[in-house]
Order: structure tokens, then C-alpha cells, then sequence
């Protein structure tokens, strides 16, 4: 007498359906992951204009020149008038990696009681965790302040 034992397996549409269902998920899951770097970036940019437009509007309301100063631009910076060493504000940042090309002074931008900027120029801002993302804050020689997201592949 033969015992017939009767081996059942996936079928070949299961396999395809199970491969799409891990794919969706791998691909949602990675999505994710790089989004708290993205935010993080995104908001430390947004302080940083936030900033930069509270220092413009000091030098057209105090009508005097304010500077924006840093000895390293990855640690942050702080405002001050340019007649006196008190800071008005002093910002820190954390993991965070900012590329100044700035025309004129690389260590300073300084804004003119008429609202103007005397060194136009561009901050690259990126995330030392993420390199693929950045975000770069342009400074018109008019005092306008604009960002741009970049991403590298």
C-alpha cells in the first residue's frame, strides 16, 4: 500500500501578492525614515529666516546697522547693533552643517537702516545626519530673504 502525502506549497500568485505587500511596506517604512531629518532641516531654516528678518527689521526700526555675526557658522550666530557689542539675539544650532558664500565678509551679514543688505550672498544649511537634502537661504542685496530646497541624489 502507498501513502500518498499530499505537499501543498504557495501558489505562484500568493508569492507575487506577499513580494507586493513587503515592497509597499519596505518602501513606506524608508519614506519615513528620512522625514525627522527633513523636518528638522525645515525648521531650523525657518528660524534662521525668522532671524534674519528680525535683524532687518531692527536696522529699519532702530535706523541703524545691524549686524549678523559668526566666527563658525555650524554652531550659529548672533545679532547685534553695529554701535554697540550687546547682543540682541545669540542662536545655537545643533547637528547641523551651514556653508556661508557670502560676497563681502563670509563672517558677517549686515543689514542698512533702509532695510538693505550690504553682503548679499547664499547659507547652504544641511543636515550632518542626511546629506541628500539641504536648504539654501538666499540674501538679496535688496534685504529680501527667500529659501530653496535642494536634494542630491
Amino acid at each position: 500500500m502507498i501513502n500518498h502525502i499530499q505537499i501543498r506549497g504557495f501558489t505562484l500568485v500568493e508569492l507575487i501578492i506577499s513580494l507586493i505587500i513587503l515592497t509597499t511596506l519596505a518602501i513606506t517604512g524608508m519614506s519615513f525614515y528620512h522625514f525627522p531629518s527633513r523636518d528638522h532641516l525645515k525648521q531650523v531654516s525657518e528660524d534662521i529666516i525668522s532671524n534674519l528678518r528680525f535683524a532687518r527689521l531692527s536696522a529699519i526700526q532702530a535706523n541703524e546697522i545691524v549686524i549678523v555675526e559668526s566666527e563658525n557658522w555650524n554652531k550659529g550666530f548672533h545679532i547685534r547693533y553695529s554701535s554697540s557689542p550687546n547682543l540682541l539675539r545669540n542662536i545655537h544650532f545643533n547637528r547641523l552643517k551651514i556653508e556661508p558664500i557670502l560676497f563681502n565678509s563670509p563672517s558677517s551679514i549686515q543689514f542698512t537702516p533702509d532695510g538693505r543688505c550690504l553682503n548679499n550672498g547664499r547659507l547652504f544649511i544641511k543636515d550632518c545626519l542626511n546629506n541628500q537634502v539641504s536648504i539654501e537661504i538666499i540674501l538679496n542685496i535688496s534685504g529680501r530673504i527667500r529659501s530653496e530646497t535642494v536634494t542630491y541624489s
